[in-house]
């Protein structure tokens, strides 16, 4: 099982549309349906169910969710945990609603890397203000 594809299973169910999920993953949606696809092989059941309107989780589905984000939490729990030790500092993590002028934005985060250039910078979109704790953990 590729981590890959629970972050693609974990953002398809957030969405709820393949072609959403694609488009926030970077990815093209036949390369998304692909990943699925494989994570419900190696899963050994249908997560999702498709339909022209969107995508909705089965039974198995919402049950594989439910375990899917504590492993994706604990994988970023367990990546900040080795970061510090080895005293490597955290990224900031930005949350911004969609409708943050996009040049204010970007010059923030310029002046914020020109005074720390080692330091790295996280934009998450997120869908409401204040952000639940799973949509800033998924920045990574």
């Amino acid at each position: 099982m590729d981590l890959r594809h629970l972050h693609h299973f974990d953002t398809l169910a957030e969405t709820g549309s393949l072609h959403r999920a694609a488009h926030r993953l970077g990815l093209r949606q036949p390369a998304l349906s692909q990943s699925i696809r494989a994570l419900e092989a190696d899963v050994g059941t249908r997560l999702v169910e498709r339909s022209p309107t969107g995508s909705r989780l089965t039974r198995a589905g919402t049950a594989f969710l439910h375990e899917v984000r504590a492993i994706l939490t604990a994988l970023d729990r367990a990546t900040h945990i080795a970061r510090l030790a080895a005293n490597v500092p955290a990224p900031l993590r930005l949350s911004v609603t969609a409708d943050i002028p996009a040049r204010r934005l970007t010059a923030l985060v310029q002046k914020f890397q020109e005074i720390n250039p080692e330091d790295r910078v996280i934009v998450v979109t997120v869908r409401r203000w204040p952000p639940c704790e799973e949509q800033t953990k998924r920045a990574e």
